[in-house]
């Protein structure tokens, strides 16, 4: 079992270091500390993460006000991996940028103690039910899994506990996919706010949702740039103070509206974003993104410029509500073609526009597709000129967009050349040896066919 790091309460002054228990005194020695004291130590890092939120307890979906607050903590996790947060963590050189996310899942437990008791081994066993069962996405390098433990709940981990040593934690184990080959499992463990676990309020949170968004940010910045701490080989650390990069500071700051925690770089400074200036404040644009089928496997996306913007960021939202990232469109331009979908699919796309000090996403549009339109395979007849050139015709299809030309030789297709689709006949100079065999290959945006030998 690999042990792990944990987001310690502000009122207490228990630490769980890389070489067991440690004392810290609120911080105030920092400022005399030398420089490069976070090094990298080898081990493996989550450079791209798939983020998964785990909601753990039933209350998640029979309290009505827990349901809508899960609802938020999901967008938490899906925007918080693809924001600005986690371009600090590449620009201060630790290797880490942004990632993805797919929806969240809530799972039941059994604790192995009472009922409102549940150990880190509970806590494991409750993940590797959940991906065996199916409803956690699959374990891989790049998976974190960031769970979240329902109200009223003490969370325990070895010696310590929820109550009065840590807020949340992160940790890796050895566990096994539903394919039953062994898998990394990468987690990270946030309490819930309240008795049996301290307040947010005495913690210096304005709400619930505040903590739970903070302790989260600061356990996946030290779970992306040290997954496997006291489990493998560990990523960036510091061997002098036994801690990760987030542990040196309790400063927060604002990240698309969300209550994120601070961490230092590797010479320990406290990495905070740059203030914007705003002389000239940039009036606020709605990116009004539209789609416009052009074919059964293209869309035509669209949107409105927004002053400053240094690229825009096309993401795609699959059946399970899941971001993927579909490319970057450079700033001058504000459309982009969408090649290669499913005729008669419902695809749903976001454009964020990104370098203006924060991130302006558009409503997420969805449209669906035509079906494809069938082509007709050209009849093609040949005939031999006198200076053994060849003269290829065939049947048009006005539903074709062009054909291409191919001979058959040595068991395989040659192509020749492509033609527009108001084209049907075409004089070939140059013959590949004997008895040639031809195929005339219709094609439009969705489909082709291709005749049979000519």
């Amino acid at each position: 079992m690999g042990t792990t790091r944990k987001h310690a309460p502000k009122e207490y002054g228990i630490k769980m270091s890389k070489r067991g228990i440690s004392r810290f005194c609120k911080m105030e020695w920092l400022e005399s500390r030398e420089l490069f004291a976070v090094t990298y130590h080898g081990g493996a890092l989550i450079d791209h993460v798939d983020a998964q939120a785990v909601f753990i307890g039933t209350a998640w979906n029979t309290d009505s006000s827990l349901t809508q607050q899960k609802n938020q903590i999901d967008s938490f996790v899906r925007d918080i991996v693809q924001s600005p947060y986690m371009d600090l963590l590449d620009n201060a050189g630790y290797r880490v940028g942004r990632g993805s996310a797919s929806a969240g899942s809530v799972l039941s437990w059994e604790s192995s103690n009472q009922a409102n008791f549940l150990t880190d081994a509970d806590i494991q066993k409750t993940l590797q039910n959940g991906v065996l069962s199916g409803k956690l996405q699959q374990p891989d390098s790049q998976r974190l899994y960031v769970v979240y433990v329902e109200p009223g709940v003490l969370v325990q981990l070895q010696n310590s506990s929820s109550a009065n040593s840590f807020l949340g934690y992160h940790g890796a184990f050895q566990g096994v996919g539903k394919d039953g080959q062994t898998a990394d499992i990468h987690y990270a463990v946030v309490a819930y706010p309240g008795p049996p676990n301290p307040s947010s309020s005495s913690q210096g949170f304005e709400s619930d949702f505040d903590q739970l968004t903070s302790v989260a940010s600061h356990e996946i910045a030290e779970a992306v740039t040290d997954p496997n701490a006291n489990y493998k080989t560990v990523g960036w650390y510091d061997d002098k103070y036994n801690k990760e990069i987030g542990d040196f500071t309790r400063q927060t700051f604002k990240v698309d509206g969300y209550t994120v925690q601070a961490f230092v770089d590797p010479s320990d400074r406290v990495i905070t974003p740059t203030p914007t200036p705003t002389p000239t404040p940039t009036p606020k644009t709605e990116l009004g993104l539209a789609i416009t089928p052009v074919s059964a496997s293209i869309a035509h996306l669209s949107w409105n410029p927004v002053g400053g913007a240094v690229l825009y960021r096309i993401v795609t939202l699959d059946a399970r509500g899941r971001v993927h990232q579909v490319g970057l469109v450079d700033p001058l331009s504000n459309s982009v073609d969408i090649q290669g979908l499913q005729p008669r699919s419902t695809v749903s796309f976001q454009v964020q526009a990104i370098g203006i000090g924060r991130m302006i996403k558009s409503q997420i549009v969805s449209v669906t597709l035509p079906a494809a339109i069938p082509l007709t395979p050209p009849v093609v007849n040949s005939s031999i000129n006198p200076d053994g050139s060849i003269n290829l015709s065939w049947t048009r299809d006005s539903n074709a967009k062009g054909y291409r030309i191919y001979q058959w030789y040595n068991g395989r297709p040659i192509l020749l050349g492509v033609v527009g689709g108001d084209v049907n006949s075409v004089t070939v100079q140059r013959v590949f040896g004997r008895n040639p065999q031809w195929i005339v290959q219709s094609f439009n945006d969705d489909s082709a066919a291709s005749s049979t030998w000519g």
